[in-house]
């Protein structure tokens, strides 16, 4: 049982390696496919005139730090203590993969954007990879661990998030399609990891907390 274990870890970390590499060539030759790229948004906003900007900007919400933040507190007072500490991993590991690859990238974002997120105060300008998106499909990956029946809903939410990016002007389709694999590499390495020590100690803060409050 301990080899089938280890053989099916190996296997997920093998498959997050293979998808990283798209990733990774498209953020290398994204100037060739430009054209493409600026095809590929009018035709998204073609097919959204439809749907009201509210009902996107609330999407896009989702795929807000804050938004996964308030989840894995809820998830923790629900007492999926588990399911909340790959979370809040995740989402450190997701925040500083993403910003360093925009930085490494370096990609200007479409005209109509809205100037850069920050973090620690400096300006975060890349468009390349679409943090949104990647912290949406990180997090289907890792809470589909602990909730198998949510992983589709989980999965579609992620889409409609990078959707929505595009929509609102914010990210070229390609920036959402690298999100989305490196959101998925991220996910596959951190539900592998051994978080058993953090655990304990967020377990012992949180009983310490619940002590405290009960005098």
């Amino acid at each position: 049982m301990k080899e089938q274990g280890n053989s099916f870890k190996a296997k997920e970390l093998f498959i997050s390696v293979a998808t990283v590499a798209p990733a990774l060539i498209l953020s290398i030759f994204y100037k060739a496919l430009e054209t493409y790229d600026a095809a590929a948004q009018s035709a998204i906003y073609r097919l959204s005139e439809a749907i009201p900007d509210s009902v996107l900007s609330m999407i896009d919400f989702v795929g807000l730090l804050t938004f996964w933040m308030i989840v894995a507190l809820l998830l923790w007072l629900r007492n999926s203590h588990r399911a909340a500490t790959f979370l809040l991993v995740g989402l450190i590991i997701d925040t500083v993969v993403a910003n360093v690859f925009k930085i490494a990238v370096s990609r200007p974002r479409p005209p109509s954007a809205l100037p850069g997120e920050s973090i620690f105060g400096v300006a975060i300008r890349g468009s390349m990879p679409s943090g949104h998106t990647e912290r949406s499909f990180m997090a289907a990956i890792v809470l589909g661990k602990f909730y198998v029946r949510q992983r589709i809903p989980l999965f579609i939410l992620a889409l409609l998030v990078g959707f929505s990016r595009v929509y609102l002007g914010a990210h070229y389709p390609l920036d959402t399609v690298v999100g989305a694999f490196t959101g998925c590499a991220l996910g596959l390495v951190v539900r592998n990891l051994r978080l058993q020590k953090l655990e304990a100690s967020l377990e012992k803060i949180w009983n310490r907390i619940i002590a405290d409050r009960g005098k």
